[in-house]
């Protein structure tokens, strides 16, 4: 029996209904709804964890204090810059000149007060 273009279309998307049908909505907010309690958790962990920093960093510091913190975490980032450099490194004179380097950040880290 042969079939017409137009009776192969409809099977061919009544099978593609029957197989991407969408899922029944009861599962669907059981799904949201964990999402959204997981998310509220996670933002609320974050909200505490911001209120804990925001509470240490609450001594006030002069101008010379705030400087010197800030060379000092400016050469502690360019410290883990350049370990992480030197752990990469296939070239021997590229990494005697990180550890070079590395003894002037660390001296200079060093004399900081």
């Amino acid at each position: 029996m042969a079939r017409t273009k137009a009776q192969r279309a409809r099977t061919i998307l009544a099978l593609f209904a029957h197989f991407f049908r969408p899922v029944s909505r009861d599962s669907d907010a059981i799904i949201k709804g964990m999402a959204r309690g997981w998310e509220s958790k996670s933002v609320a962990d974050q909200m505490e964890e911001a209120d804990a920093e925001s509470s240490v960093n609450l001594i006030p510091l002069s101008a010379a204090d705030r400087q010197s913190a800030l060379k000092k975490n400016n050469l502690q980032l360019s410290r883990k810059r350049i370990l992480q450099q030197l752990e990469s490194s296939n070239n021997e004179r590229y990494s005697e000149l990180l550890r070079r380097t590395l003894a002037d950040l660390d001296a200079q880290i060093a004399a900081l007060p």
